[in-house]
């Protein structure tokens, strides 16, 4: 038989080369295999040991060489990055930067503010991220609150001296915070606290402290509302306050005589406050109003609870309003200042921003003598004449009938109140009303058919509202960002748009531009429905198709810019 090995077949070993170690490796591989095993293989294994240490050394300098980001930036650089990084609901962003390589974990495991950011996961997680905080202040966002969190948020509460921010929504039998020991609860780092759903049992329970600049409760399970002694008292406490929320919070009269409180003459002053946001009815509202002097240059929000309110009710909120905003700290707001005048209003529903499903009245005024105000109201019938009541009030307080130039209905759905609209109406003075992502411009239109036709009356009164006393002057109409198709019922969009037109004739006492901008639904076709020619009315379309990519770098105008006048 042959020697030589057949085709395929395995080489003669010594053709084969001999793999080269190191010195230390080579050694133990030369060794001969003895009867103390036990001391070879601790030798071993000690040799695997040193040998992994090195592999890991080699790596870590190996992401360094291929990593420019850690040669070019220092330690302090790369913290400041991992901190601009997103907070998260899980533990991703501590896991995942802290084992992308040595360095980095380096850095997290020596940063306590990489770890002050606590999550609602475990309370394990929550004890480990504490322990690696070392010293640094503390934040704690929990969107959803609910019933197994509690327990992390007893642990985080008892750091209370290290917090800064704590914004905690949940739902809305879950009572918050638990009775604290007398002197703990002061959070004297704290400077954002929001809490949104939640109940408070206790309202000594909270971390507050001088430090805090915002301030957002929102309480709509009421167990146990703060006296006036420890509302003000509190808030007495906090000079560097600029935002402050209070929801279903506010005393009444007879909780401060209750308590034996014996309110100063000089209402508390909160000379920093630049947004107030009030949520509650009528009295208790006022009464948080006449307690506090507010500064001058504050926006102030109102959302009304009451079932009804009344024109006596609204003119008692303003006096107290006036009295409460002050001009420097020397002059209260004067309402009926000549100069005093509101020039424009909004119309707005705030119910993505501010759980608030109705309209709200926004006020903008023509100078510097009365600061902005914002009211919302609730329906307290079919037709919610809340708004037009209000309105009504202003009208006696400021005229509005005759210095309003301009109204703005925004992302509003629902303003079906001819009360309303008829208040609204009566100006005299104004010129434009635009709707912007809203379909109450379907009501706007269906009244003034409804006027035109000598079909819509006042209220109790049964008096015919006429052509020429409601908006009178209106010379401009702007629908910006609308969706024009007919909405549940079988009157509405274009349908309604149309009849308005159809209804203004030449004996109209003005000329009225309607003006359609990034509406929907609302081609070619659809449009000259509506344009005309009408008496005493213009049609206005800014139509923009996008451009094909042969147009893109074109300076020529094209034939898809287009812009329809009639």
């Amino acid at each position: 038989m042959s020697s030589e090995a057949a085709p395929g077949g395995p080489r003669n070993c010594g053709d084969i080369p001999k793999p080269v170690f190191s010195v230390d490796t080579q050694r133990i591989l030369d060794e001969e295999i003895g009867k103390d095993l036990t001391a070879q293989e601790l030798k071993v294994q000690r040799r695997i040991l040193d040998l992994e240490h090195e592999i890991s050394a080699l790596r870590s300098r190996q992401n360094i060489l291929r990593c420019p980001v850690n040669r070019m930036l220092p330690p302090e650089v790369l913290l400041r990055i991992f901190l601009l990084h997103p907070a998260s609901t899980c533990k991703s962003k501590r896991i995942h930067l802290s084992h992308v390589c040595r360095q980095w974990r380096h850095i997290a495991l020596e940063s306590g503010a990489f770890w002050a950011d606590l999550l609602f996961t475990t309370t394990e997680m929550t004890k480990l991220m504490l322990s690696r905080s070392n010293e640094a202040l503390l934040t704690a966002r929990c969107d959803k609150l609910d019933w197994h969190h509690r327990e992390i948020l007893a642990t985080i509460l008892l750091q209370r001296d290290r917090l800064h921010t704590l914004e905690i929504s949940g739902p809305k039998d879950i009572l918050l915070l638990p009775p604290s020991k007398p002197g703990s609860q002061t959070a004297p780092f704290l400077q954002s606290l929001t809490l949104t759903n939640l109940s408070i049992p206790v309202w000594k329970s909270l971390p507050l402290g001088p430090s805090v600049t915002e301030l957002r409760l929102d309480c709509p399970k009421v167990t146990s509302r703060p006296t006036s002694q420890e509302l003000f008292g509190s808030l007495a406490e906090m000079p560097l306050l600029r935002i402050l929320h209070l929801s279903h919070l506010l005393p009444t009269k007879e909780a401060s005589r209750q308590s034996g409180t014996k309110l100063t003459k000089q209402p508390l002053s909160l000379a920093n406050l630049r947004e107030l946001r009030l949520r509650d009815v009528l009295p208790r509202v006022n009464h948080f109003l006449a307690s506090v002097g507010i500064s001058y240059s504050a926006a102030v929000f109102i959302d009304f609870k009451d079932a009804a309110t009344t024109i006596e009710s609204l003119d008692e909120f303003l006096e107290v309003l006036g009295m409460s905003w002050s001009l420097g700290g020397y002059e209260t707001c004067r309402w009926d200042d000549e100069e005093s005048g509101i020039q424009e209003i909004s119309i707005e529903n705030f119910n993505r921003v501010h759980s608030i499903h109705r309209p709200s009245i926004a006020l903008s005024f023509a100078v510097d003598i009365v600061p902005n105000l914002t009211v919302s109201f609730i329906k307290n019938n079919d037709n919610g004449t809340d708004a037009a009541t209000f309105l009504a009030v202003l009208d006696k307080k400021v005229n509005l009938t005759q210095t309003l130039l301009q109204a703005n209905v925004n992302s509003c759905d629902d303003l079906r109140d001819d009360v309303f609209w008829d208040q609204l109406g009566s100006c005299c003075s104004m010129e434009d009303i635009t709707f912007m992502k809203s379909r109450a411009y379907e009501d706007f239109f269906i009244r003034s058919v409804m006027v035109a036709e000598g079909s819509a009356f006042t209220g109790d009164a049964d008096e015919v509202v006429l052509p020429e006393d409601f908006f009178p002057s209106l010379s401009s109409i702007s629908l910006v960002q609308c969706d024009l198709t007919q909405g549940p019922t079988d009157y509405g969009g274009l349908t309604a748009i149309a009849d308005y037109l159809e209804t203004r004739t030449d004996a109209s006492n003005t000329i009225v531009t309607l003006g359609i901008d990034e509406c929907r639904n609302l081609d070619e076709e659809r449009f000259h429905r509506i344009a005309g020619p009408f008496p005493k009315t213009k049609v206005d379309w800014d139509y923009d198709e996008d451009m094909s990519e042969d147009e893109v770098d074109s300076d020529e105008p094209s034939d898809s810019d287009k812009y329809y006048r009639y």
